[in-house]
């Protein structure tokens, strides 16, 4: 159900989601919607990457949906690496170890489904 949701909110703002401006590391989090009835948040941000640039290993307590708006994209999920191009889109589930970097530049639109209280992300060393 809360992925039927995700996807469901991800596909209707996706065209929002790429007007935002991205996040700076001390910025706030990207807009957040509580899903009634359940111990869930939904975050919807926009990122834009330069060539070359990575996110950097981190996990989320709840699954991310990404769709590449634009360029190319390098994702890696527990050590597997796949390349995603504009018009694709991927899923990562709760807790898997997880990188991306722009193989070229990228636009992406991302959803997460997050426990609720949980940090948006959490660095992996």
């Amino acid at each position: 159900m809360r992925i039927l949701l995700a996807s469901a909110i991800l596909l209707a703002t996706a065209t929002a989601a790429c007007a935002q401006t991205p996040a700076a590391p001390a910025a706030p989090p990207p807009p957040s919607f509580d899903v009634p009835s359940t111990p869930t948040t939904v975050y919807i941000a926009r990122r834009n990457l330069k060539a070359g640039e990575n996110v950097g290993l981190h996990t989320h307590a709840g699954e991310e949906m990404t769709q590449v708006i634009s360029g190319d994209v390098e994702l890696t999920v527990e050590g597997k690496s796949t390349v995603y191009h504009g018009g694709q889109s991927f899923m990562v589930a709760r807790g898997a170890k997880h990188d991306a970097k722009a193989v070229t530049e990228a636009v992406l639109a991302v959803t997460y489904v997050l426990d609720k209280g949980a940090p948006l992300r959490t660095a992996v060393p």
